[in-house]
């Protein structure tokens, strides 16, 4: 019998050594989320008020995400669908799907569960949604827990530096 795949929707899991608090802490704010997945992170507020490095992010903001290793020529801009300010985190990403970070505790550490849902499922799509951003999450959340528990930072901050898994 095949096994047919859901190329709607992937979940991810990564466990980190640190208290609940301290890890939701990358994704409340614009610094947050700089220390281990972007090198920039605009978010707006209500009037278009950008968000200082150590603000809240707050549910219906809108954001625009630049990486190390590209140019500002690349970005991604979306909207932050949901911030519970404790455990539950999500955004529109690619063609606006949403990823939501579900933060937990499981055997005395913190897991971060990241689920990807509303995929188109055209070929396209699930190359360039499904396959591609899969492979980047699984990098970015390694690169969390590395961040946060030991203090290294795995991406490429080089632009010059072309097709890498770590940029």
């Amino acid at each position: 019998m095949a096994i047919l795949n859901d190329w709607s929707s992937f979940k991810l899991r990564v466990n980190i050594l640190a208290p609940l608090e301290k890890v939701f802490s990358y994704f409340e704010t614009p610094e947050g989320w700089e220390k281990w997945f972007l090198r920039k992170a605009i978010f707006l507020g209500s009037n278009d008020h950008q968000r200082e490095a150590k603000e809240l992010i707050e549910t219906h903001d809108l954001y625009e995400f630049y990486w190390h290793g590209y140019s500002d020529d690349f970005s991604e801009k979306g909207v932050v669908m949901e911030n519970n300010n404790v455990d539950e985190f999500c955004i529109s990403f690619s063609k606006n799907a949403p990823v939501r970070f579900s933060l937990s505790r499981e055997e005395g550490e913190t897991i971060v569960t990241l689920k990807a849902t509303e995929i188109k499922t055209d070929d396209q799509s699930k190359l360039n949604h499904y396959v591609q951003d899969t492979k980047g999450w699984i990098f970015y959340l390694l690169n969390l827990k590395s961040v946060i528990e030991f203090n290294n930072d795995l991406r490429n901050q080089k632009e010059t530096l072309k097709d890498l898994i770590t940029a």
